[in-house]
């Protein structure tokens, strides 16, 4: 996912490019996030996580407020630079914290009630490990 923002955003810089790699950029996002969201709930639900529920309320906060306001900015304003770097910042920051903070509660979650150091999600193939 880092790999492929990185490269958007290269491309994003050239003026000639920017309308495609944004319009490109939001579809690929979106339809990761969709993707990943439900098999991160599928897995979190498997678990028995606590949090599942609010954990549900922030991916659908994300899909359905933030990601359409900078869809809808984007837009307005013509695919302008700032509003391409707004984009931008907004999903990659929004992935790294959701990543660092949120899901690795879940991790830590299932970790600590099961006294293990790591487990394989069946639902969605990933393999946590807790390092302290």
């Amino acid at each position: 996912m880092f790999r492929i923002l990185n490269k958007l955003f290269a491309f994003g810089q050239q003026e000639t490019k920017r309308l495609w790699v944004c319009q490109e950029t939001v579809k690929y996002f979106k339809d990761h996030a969709v993707r990943h969201f439900q098999d991160e709930e599928e897995c979190m639900a498997s678990v028995g996580y606590a949090g599942l529920k609010t954990h549900m309320r922030i991916h659908k906060n994300f899909r359905e407020t933030t990601l359409l306001a900078l869809e809808k900015e984007l837009e307005l304003t013509g695919y302008s630079e700032e509003a391409v770097n707004h984009f931008f910042g907004v999903c990659a920051g929004w992935l790294i914290g959701h990543t660092l903070i949120e899901d690795q509660s879940i991790v830590s979650h299932y970790i600590r009630r099961n006294g293990i150091r790591a487990f394989h999600c069946k639902t969605c193939g990933t393999i946590f490990e807790w390092k302290n």
